[in-house]
């Protein structure tokens, strides 16, 4: 959905990537790590995309009807989750990414995006019930 709001939230995310792929390149630069650029770019992208797909349905069910915004919020959710779950597939299994480095990487991405998803969605609600 297309509101002021939402296109704030959109720009918060594409920022939010850009410093976390700022802080791993840094931290890649410095010593000596594991985890390839062509990685860190891989999974800041697709969690990127991720994020995006799930403000977007949560904020077209907080325009749409109030009645369902518990409902929109849960599906949001659980449409993030099963994206990650298909990333993480793509990830480990297509892309034969098992070395420890990239698998920390990956729930270091997951624990990044999903919080901060979960506290644009917990911002919101707050400011609508107020």
């Amino acid at each position: 959905m297309i509101t002021r709001r939402a296109i704030k939230q959109y720009l918060l995310l594409i920022l939010y990537s850009l410093l976390i792929v700022a802080i791993l390149l840094g931290v890649n630069s410095v010593s000596p790590s594991p985890v390839t650029l062509k990685n860190i770019l891989l999974l800041t992208a697709g969690f990127t995309l991720v994020s995006l797909i799930a403000l977007i349905i949560f904020f077209f069910g907080q325009n749409t009807n109030p009645e369902k915004n518990v409902f929109s919020t849960l599906t949001a959710i659980g449409v993030k989750m099963v994206l990650s779950f298909i990333l993480a597939l793509l990830f480990f299994a297509v892309f034969k990414n098992k070395e420890t480095g990239s698998v920390i990487l990956f729930f270091i991405l997951y624990l990044a995006f999903t919080v901060f998803v979960f506290f644009t969605f917990l911002r919101i609600i707050k400011r609508k019930s107020t």
